[in-house]
């Protein structure tokens, strides 16, 4: 069924936007939980800054047989802890693999507590060198990732590198039997107009980066942005735009 839910969005206040959804959102403790497609949930959880802004960021969760894979961690270790006991106990498919998008605390400050479950835990070789300087843990492994264009398979999963954006090490995970297409911080969500935080971006590559994740993953179903709604492969599209340093 659609419904349509809303997002708090620290650049453009309340928006709403309609998602697809096969099953009603879920909540536990802070993290609210969202099917996407079957076997794929979108998690959300959120952060209030001392400005008052509250953000919220996504990741994904992916059942992969008995158990699931996943994407990012809550902002926090309870955050984290309240994702992977959702698995556990809700959908009755404990994590067993999580990946990680890039070395910021939106997407990495619950490693400790994957890793304290025993939990395998993977991000690329960059955003484990590039971790403690942000001030997050390591991933246990490393993933090969060296270069713009360079992909692996993880889970069955398709885990690519389309070179720096919103960070130097910013990653894509990508679902075949979905054809959802995790984005994460690179790519900007339809609802704002800004690149948001640039502080440790490619200002110079990202254009380039949406560009070539536009051409790797032409049929995707849905585009998950970290920062805003899901949407369509537009949304690679909006990026692409935003970044190019010749748009006025």
């Amino acid at each position: 069924m659609a419904y349509c839910r809303r997002f708090t969005w620290v650049a453009a206040g309340l928006l709403s936007a309609c998602v697809t959804a096969f099953e009603p959102a879920a909540t536990r403790g802070e993290v609210e939980f969202e099917a996407l497609a079957p076997d794929v949930w979108m998690h959300t959880s959120y952060e209030t800054f001392p400005s008052g802004a509250r953000v919220l960021s996504h990741g994904l969760v992916i059942v992969r047989g008995d158990h699931s894979v996943l994407v990012d961690s809550g902002w926090n270790d309870a955050q984290t802890a309240d994702i992977l006991d959702w698995a556990e106990l809700e959908l009755r498919k404990p994590v067993q693999t999580a990946i990680f998008t890039h070395a910021h605390a939106d997407k990495m400050g619950g490693v400790d507590t994957v890793r304290a479950r025993g939990i395998a835990t993977y991000a690329s070789a960059l955003t484990n060198a590039l971790a403690p300087e942000e001030g997050v843990r390591p991933a246990e492994y490393a993933l090969d990732l060296p270069d713009a264009g360079d992909r692996v398979t993880l889970e069955g999963l398709d885990i690519f590198y389309p070179g720096g954006g919103h960070s130097r090490d910013n990653i894509t995970v990508y679902h075949p039997d979905s054809r959802i297409l995790f984005g994460g911080c690179l790519i900007r969500p339809g609802e704002t107009e800004s690149l948001g935080n640039t502080a440790d971006a490619d200002l110079s590559h990202w254009a380039d980066a949406a560009r070539l994740l536009k051409s790797e993953y032409p049929d995707s179903s849905q585009v998950v942005p970290s920062h805003g709604a899901p949407g369509s492969i537009d949304l690679l599209s909006h990026t692409e735009k935003l970044a190019d340093p010749a748009n006025p």
